[in-house]
């Protein structure tokens, strides 16, 4: 099958999680706090302090939401979610 360019501008970044082994305090730039979470969500039982009042607020809370039962979704409705 031939390939072609179908967008000039459209390319594709694969990033191995595994090979990723920043501290948090290492972190500068908004890329690698976005990796480093997402490596270190699940181990987390709250937002980190650094955090508060920034976009990771509200992926946290989006996250709690999703790790809701159906029910408890249905019933909290989408509160839990800052707009």
């Amino acid at each position: 099958m031939p390939s072609f360019i179908f967008y000039d501008g459209l390319g594709y970044i694969y990033i191995d999680l595994t090979n990723f082994t920043k501290t948090l305090e290492e972190c500068h730039t908004e890329v690698d706090k976005w990796i480093h979470e997402l490596i270190h969500m699940l181990l987390r039982k709250s937002l980190p302090p650094e955090f508060k009042h920034t976009i990771f607020e509200k992926f946290y809370s989006i996250g709690e939401y999703a790790n809701l039962s159906k029910e408890e979704q249905h019933m909290t409705g989408s509160w839990l979610i800052p707009g």
